[in-house]
């Protein structure tokens, strides 16, 4: 299995890995929607073992997921991280083996420019 794949399977189900970083050098929002698309309504089991990402990349994720007309299972393997346990929560059903673990906490960030800015 990849860090990140999206199969359509027999029987009406969809299996979605996300094993890596959401954003930046993972996967985008834009991708995972065109896969997501491709595969049409079907019942979605995701696979979650991520540190987070990007905020943005994430709530992407997030509402397209919420808004999958059929039921969304995700399951932590290991660790839901940051973004990562947010997208966790767009699923209907979630599932967490008692040695697997998820981090929430408050956003990240920065500013830039100079001192006068």
């Amino acid at each position: 299995m990849s860090w990140y794949s999206i199969q359509a399977n027999e029987d009406d189900l969809a299996t979605i890995s996300i094993h890596d970083e959401i954003g930046g050098f993972g996967i985008s929002a834009n991708q995972f929607m065109r896969d997501l698309d491709a595969i049409g309504d079907r019942r979605l089991h995701l696979s979650i073992h991520s540190p987070g990402g990007s905020v943005l990349d994430g709530w992407a994720i997030y509402n397209r997921l919420l808004e999958h007309k059929r039921d969304v299972t995700a399951k932590v393997e290991g660790y839901a991280g940051s973004m990562a346990s947010v997208i966790l929560l767009a699923a209907n059903h979630r599932v967490m083996p008692e040695n697997s673990w998820q981090m929430i906490h408050y956003p990240y960030a920065a500013i830039q420019g100079t001192a006068e800015e």
